[in-house]
């Protein structure tokens, strides 16, 4: 994984329309053939309620999915919390868990971050600390991303 400079971000904007776009729609189909959009989750007791999926996956840029919102908002209408304790891993949580729940998640965030081989952050965070322009996150192929987000659709069927 390699960051930009602000040298090659001019020379990709200049050179390369709508490039952003492009590489949010990379990452959505960067998942490996034997993984799913995530790859663990967590019911609550009951198996009522989704509490958190996770993004580990193989390439090791698990954190970089949760910017993926057009797919987190649409998993978690009613609103969803971030972490990314290590740059392979990323956990979105939903906002409706109560205080136990959302203690324990904490309590799990820090450990994580705590042994992390790239430690990124030990707290929860919000969407909105992380805005991207709306034209970047829409996905090219719309199909593939309610593929993704029917993945996470099927365990509050199934559960």
């Amino acid at each position: 994984m390699n960051y930009l400079t602000q040298e090659q971000f001019r020379d990709l904007t200049n050179n390369h329309k709508s490039w952003q776009q492009k590489s949010f729609e990379n990452l959505r189909k960067s998942v490996a053939d034997n993984e799913n959009f995530y790859t663990q989750y967590k019911m609550a007791t009951g198996g009522q309620k989704l509490l958190w999926l996770s993004f580990m996956h193989s390439d090791g840029i698990g954190s970089s999915r949760l910017l993926l919102s057009n797919e987190m908002t649409k998993a978690f209408p009613n609103g969803y919390y971030l972490a990314f304790p290590d740059r392979s891993c990323g956990l979105t949580i939903s906002k409706d868990i109560n205080e136990n729940e959302l203690q324990e998640i904490k309590d799990l965030v820090k450990g994580v971050y705590k042994n992390a081989t790239t430690a990124m952050s030990g707290q929860l965070h919000l969407p909105r600390d992380f805005v991207i322009p709306e034209e970047w996150i829409q996905p090219i192929d719309k199909a593939f991303s309610n593929i993704l987000t029917s993945e996470i659709f099927k365990l509050k069927r199934v559960n």
